[in-house]
Formats: structure tokens, sequence, C-alpha cells
């Protein structure tokens, strides 16, 4: 059986109770800060896509591939491409279909007509 040490007669000062309280939050605050953006990375692409398809920069028909070629700023990677592009078929802006071309295939993105209406990314 372990035996734990006894505590009962350590007290913790009021002053050392209020700075870890305080110690705490700051740290909490930092993960959030720190996280936010990988926890929220497939709303933050889908964001910067939406707003993209809204400027006429990305168009009915183009590429997927010439997305990713943009590096544009929020959708750097292709992950990230892919989750904006995910999103917004989820909430039926777009779709991407295969196509199939003579020597390979292409993913090519196509605008909902209606998107424009359903802004609320």
């Amino acid at each position: 059986m372990c035996k734990h040490p006894d505590l009962s007669e350590k007290a913790v000062g009021r002053e050392s109770v209020e700075l870890a309280l305080k110690w705490s939050k700051l740290l909490e605050a930092h993960a959030k800060k720190v996280y936010s953006s990988v926890l929220h990375s497939e709303i933050t692409a889908g964001h910067a896509l939406a707003k993209k398809i809204q400027s006429g920069d990305v168009t009915n028909g183009m590429t997927v591939r010439f997305i990713y070629r943009k590096c544009w700023s929020k959708l750097e990677s292709s992950k990230q491409v892919d989750q904006g592009l995910a999103l917004l078929e989820d909430l039926n802006w777009l779709r991407v279909e295969q196509v199939k071309g003579t020597t390979k295939s292409r993913e090519e993105i196509h605008l909902n007509p209606h998107f424009m209406s359903h802004s609320d990314v």
C-alpha cells in the first residue's frame, strides 16, 4: 500500500493560491490562442476560400490544382485547400468533381449558382 505524505500540516498561503490562479488563467489564454488556429483550421480555410469565390478569384470549372498553386493566405497547403473545399461542399457552395482528361483526370470545382444567397460561412 502506498503511503502518502501527510499534507495536513502544510498550509498554502493565500498569496500562493492567488498567484497559481493567475498563472493558470494566463496559461489557459495562451493555449487557446495557440491551438485555435489548429482547432479551427477547416473553418479558417473555408472562410478564405469563400472570400476567393465571392471576389471572383475562384470560378466555375477551375481546378483544385490551380488553387493549390496560388498559395493564397490561409490556403497555402493542399490540406488547407482540401479542408476549405470540404467545408464549402458540406454547406452546398460547391462540389468537386473528378473529370477524366486525355492523359489523366483532374478535380474541377463546380460552384452552386445560388451560393451567394447562402453566404453565412
